[in-house]
């Protein structure tokens, strides 16, 4: 490729990447938030496995398929979630070898200052488009997610 070529991709940030933004604008706000409630300690992929609807009274298996992730690259999330007092992971009385995650009192605070976060993150929201548009977004949004994935991700034989 001659580097003198104009470059070939995009001119512009297309939808992806406008939505990628948005995200990290949005969780940026979100992190300055659970910092000034005292959670300072956390890091985004720590943050990661409090997606809806989060790693309490599930197992690691059914959170590490939920996140896309291995078990293998879980149990360090976890461990450290459970060094800083998040979590705790015990079995389950009727199957001593399956692992539940609980959270802790500190992790119960932790979900508070992450829905308050979400809660003020939609109110800025709102505010900021006014009622019409940001029915109109959340409208948008549902759809962008129905969209049909053109390939599929699992052939069933």
């Amino acid at each position: 490729m001659d580097l003198s070529d104009p470059y070939p991709g995009p001119s512009h940030p297309m939808l992806a990447a406008q939505l990628r933004q948005a995200s990290e604008a949005s969780h940026r706000i979100v992190f300055d938030y659970l910092g000034e409630q005292g959670f300072s300690d956390l890091r985004k992929s720590h943050f990661d496995l409090f997606r809806f609807p989060g790693p309490h009274g599930r197992t690691p298996t059914q959170l590490a398929e939920q996140l896309g992730l291995s078990k293998q690259a879980l149990n360090p999330l976890l461990n450290a979630l459970q060094t800083m007092g998040y979590l705790t992971r015990g079995n389950t009385d009727s199957d001593r070898r399956t692992r539940i995650l609980t959270l802790t009192a500190r992790g119960l605070e932790l979900v508070t200052a992450i829905r308050e976060a979400l809660e003020l993150l939609e109110t800025r929201t709102r505010n900021q488009l006014g009622p019409q548009h940001y029915r109109t977004l959340l409208s948008a949004l549902a759809d962008i997610q129905a969209l049909p994935n053109p390939r599929p991700t699992h052939q069933i034989d």
